[in-house]
């Protein structure tokens, strides 16, 4: 009997039973010999329909498309992301590696002028007021109270970059920043800002010329938009910032997102809110021009993309519609006539009349079986971008059944085809009359509505993790053991790398964290911090019947609900009091775990190898 071995079929056969396997698959042929590998490496479509099935979130810049990457590149990231989920899917996910950094920061207020009362008045809680995380675990941007912009490089917890701005500072019992920002986190080593201020100026800086009046000029939001260079360094991390341009704003933005050229916000309202729903503008800073949108709901929040934005707005009947509006190609607005402005210009309020390239993808109602039961304010658009590409939508809004009570999140996932031309990137479906309202909504555009009712005894609610499709919780254990007090402080290096690998190499050693320390007998005892994760992939789809049930009791049937998912508790030895807690923020693509804590430490905790 002759025997073919899997390199000897014709590279045709091969590449199309290739074109059945998953990612696993495909990176098991690769590593059977070079010429396997050599043939995968050549088509790019198999990598990126198996990533695609498979939902990886792959640790590559968050700015490009996936077709823009060499299918070694894919291959390298696909093999990263498939351990990384394997370590987070165990029962108890391996804490890998992790650094503990302490307040004060090294390098904290280095760059400002040391002499500046408002500086020491800043608590560690108004330092990291406002933050975002890199999608790579390495950094962290910060607003402070007091509008300094900081970036901390979080292998290390050095300070790479300090920024005061001259703005109006903001009160510590203000509920509006007077910064707003976003970052498009373009790759490792750089990213785009885009930072509304609220600028003192006064009116002999207005120039001649200006639309807007000057004796409005005194305290105007202005957008700014850097740059930004970032320098892990050999010695020390270095951050830079280059501005690229600056405008005026008419309102100040409650919530703004920055993708390329395009900068979307909703205004404000009220000046005592935070959120709540208002008119939505978009802006092309690199021409500075305001573009003329569809007609569009006062919307809660936004999220800009390279080929589209998204808005969760509120229609009159207070239905929650995701609304989807499409970007022309960059090619296309940039060989208009150059705009009325230069970039860098100050008093623009005028939008040109280009809403043609900017169309109306889609409205979607997001609905529930139980009527207007969803708080918008507390909402998250969850999306993972891949290009044009098959792809989807996950809004997560929280759910209020009785009153003002609440233990449950609504999510809802629409299917998108990118890679169709606009008009067909929603599968749209005529109406059933013999279905309900709300099973009408979830079928026209195809729906997945799931439901996350949360544990008993949490100390903060389950919170979504970017792409939508994990979710992290943490809380307090009863009874807790107090833990020993460390022999000593812990020195620098502890500080700043906390874990040591012992003599034999095996398991990391933690270092002694300050938090331990009892302190006086009136004082709060510290107890172990618990972390938990898991996937929305195995929760049943909502059951419209059941909510119809006679003498349906919703605490009972929550109860039962929140034990469909397991609780993976993440490896992790932290010691706190209850309300230590400031945020925990999960990085998908990297599998790092950032918690900051109201006293200022930090702990990174990473899942996944670099």
């Amino acid at each position: 009997m002759v025997t073919i071995t899997l390199d000897q079929l014709p590279s045709g056969l091969l590449l199309e039973i290739c074109g059945y396997l998953g990612v696993d698959g495909l990176l098991a042929i690769s590593q059977v010999n070079r010429l396997l590998r050599d043939l995968l490496s050549s088509f790019k479509s198999l990598w990126l329909h198996a990533i695609f099935q498979r939902e990886l979130v792959l640790p590559l810049a968050s700015h490009r498309p996936l077709i823009d990457f060499t299918p070694d590149e894919l291959r390298a990231a696909a093999l990263s992301s498939i351990r990384k989920e394997g370590n987070l899917m165990r029962d108890k996910p391996t804490l890998l590696s992790a650094t503990y950094i302490h307040w004060p920061y090294p390098g904290l207020n280095s760059q400002l002028d040391r002499r500046d009362p408002d500086l020491h008045s800043e608590s560690p809680e108004d330092t990291i007021w406002m933050h975002l995380c890199h999608p790579n675990g390495e950094w962290v941007f910060t607003v402070s109270k007091m509008n300094v912009l900081r970036v901390i490089h979080l292998s290390t917890g050095i300070v790479a970059l300090e920024e005061r701005h001259d703005i109006i500072p903001v009160t510590l019992g203000a509920s509006i920043p007077y910064i707003a920002f976003a970052v498009d986190f373009m790759g490792d080593q750089e990213a785009m800002l885009a930072m509304v201020v609220t600028a003192h100026r006064d009116a002999s800086s207005v120039p001649e010329g200006s639309t807007n009046d000057p004796s409005t000029q005194i305290n105007t939001p202005m957008l700014r938009v850097f740059l930004v260079k970032l320098d892990a360094g050999s010695n020390l991390p270095i951050v830079t910032l280059h501005e690229q341009a600056q405008h005026c704003l008419p309102i100040t933005p409650a919530h703004l997102d920055i993708a390329g050229d395009h900068v979307a916000y909703v205004e404000s309202t009220e000046e005592e809110k935070w959120y709540g729903e208002s008119t939505v503008r978009l802006f092309h800073w690199r021409r500075g021009e305001f573009i003329d949108l569809p007609s569009l709901l006062p919307s809660v929040q936004v999220s800009t993309f390279q080929e589209y934005f998204f808005s969760l707005g509120i229609s009159p009947e207070h239905e929650i519609v995701l609304q989807v509006v499409a970007f022309p190609p960059r090619d296309a607005l940039m060989s208009l006539s150059p705009p009325p402005h230069p970039s860098t210009s100050i008093g623009i309020d005028k939008s040109v009349d280009i809403s043609s390239l900017y169309p109306l993808a889609a409205s979607v109602v997001l609905p529930t079986p139980t009527g207007p039961t969803l708080e918008p304010t507390h909402a998250a658009i969850c999306h993972y971008y891949t290009g044009q590409n098959p792809n989807c939508i996950r809004i997560w809004i929280r759910d209020h059944y009785v009153g003002e009570w609440s233990a449950c999140w609504s999510i809802f996932t629409i299917p998108a085809d990118f890679s169709k031309p606009i008009s067909q990137w929603f599968h749209e479906e005529s109406f059933d009359p013999g279905l309900s309202v709300y099973q009408n909504h979830l079928r026209r555009f195809s729906i997945r509505h799931q439901q996350v009712f949360e544990k008993a005894n949490l100390s903060h609610w389950a919170v979504p993790v970017a792409p939508g499709r994990r979710f992290i919780w943490w809380s307090h254990p009863q009874n807790t053991p107090e833990p020993s007090p460390p022999p000593s402080s812990p020195t620098l290096t502890e500080t700043l790398d906390p874990f040591s690998q012992g003599d034999d190499g095996g398991s990391p050693v933690e270092a002694s964290d300050p938090m331990q320390v009892q302190g006086s007998s009136n004082a709060p005892v510290p107890t172990r911090l618990l972390f938990f994760t898991n996937v929305i992939d195995g929760l049943p789809l909502v059951d419209e019947n059941e909510y119809k049930q006679p003498n349906f009791d919703i605490l009972q049937y929550s109860d039962q609900a929140a034990g469909r998912y397991a609780e993976l508790e993440l490896e992790a030895s932290i010691y706190d009091i209850p309300s230590s807690v400031y945020s925990v923020d999960m990085e998908e693509s990297s599998g790092t775990v950032i918690v900051m804590r109201t006293s200022g430490h930090i702990n990174v905790l990473r899942y996944a190898r670099s």
